[in-house]
């Protein structure tokens, strides 16, 4: 079990380009799309989400690639996802709350600071076996070759002004029979524990879809 610094958190200060900000004109969100969001939320419970996303809180609809590779991509304030032509969700994140978040420098630093708060306590071994658990809940099925898993440390100021080491994100990587990693999560830490899904990605056949677990 690979627990080694990631290269993602080696970014001690948010990056001076900011990301680029999300147009808000409110459009028509096709009803298979959200079905499939709202599911991935209902069964998966995402790190600041409790509810099912409500069309009004879809401010960004638009389609990425064309051909059998499609995409169309939803956003809100918090989250973005990716749902390809099958109506299949191959890519979410929480776009403030991940290890990197996505937003204007300040924005940015203030995000990171409430990393000191990820008091709750977890293990890699949790991170793996909620990343199964997931799996199963989403109906994907494939064979396991291998898997990393990282969960580093860091020493932050609490907002009381304290050094506090706290581990608030846990990566998991998964990689299938030909050596090719086909799911990336990332689960966050807040002050309980267990963990939970800041991101998503799964770059996997149709085929390996095989019906979510009802709920």
């Amino acid at each position: 079990m690979n627990t080694n610094r990631s290269p993602l958190m080696a970014e001690a200060t948010p990056s001076e380009t900011p990301a680029p900000a999300l147009q808000t004109n409110r459009v028509e969100v096709p009803p298979a799309l959200l079905n499939e969001l709202n599911r991935f939320v209902t069964l998966v419970r995402p790190y600041g989400l409790d509810e099912p996303i409500k069309p009004e809180d879809i401010l960004h609809v638009e389609p990425d690639r064309v051909g059998p590779k499609a995409r169309m991509v939803l956003a809100t304030k918090t989250h973005l996802a990716e749902i390809d032509r099958h109506n299949l969700l191959r890519f979410f994140y929480a776009t403030y709350d991940r290890s990197n978040p996505v937003a204007e420098p300040e924005a940015k630093q203030e995000a990171m600071r409430k990393w000191s708060q990820a008091t709750g306590k977890w293990s890699p071994e949790e991170a793996l076996a909620e990343t199964y658990r997931i799996m199963e809940r989403l109906g994907i099925r494939f064979k396991v070759s291998r898997y990393d898993v990282d969960a580093p440390k860091l020493r932050m100021k609490n907002p009381q002004g304290d050094t506090v080491e706290v581990t608030p994100f846990y990566m998991i990587k998964l990689y299938d029979t030909n050596d090719s990693m086909v799911i990336d999560a990332e689960f966050r830490i807040g002050e309980l524990g267990p963990g939970r899904l800041t991101m998503w990605w799964a770059n996997l056949p149709r085929e390996a879809y095989q019906g979510a677990t009802k709920q």
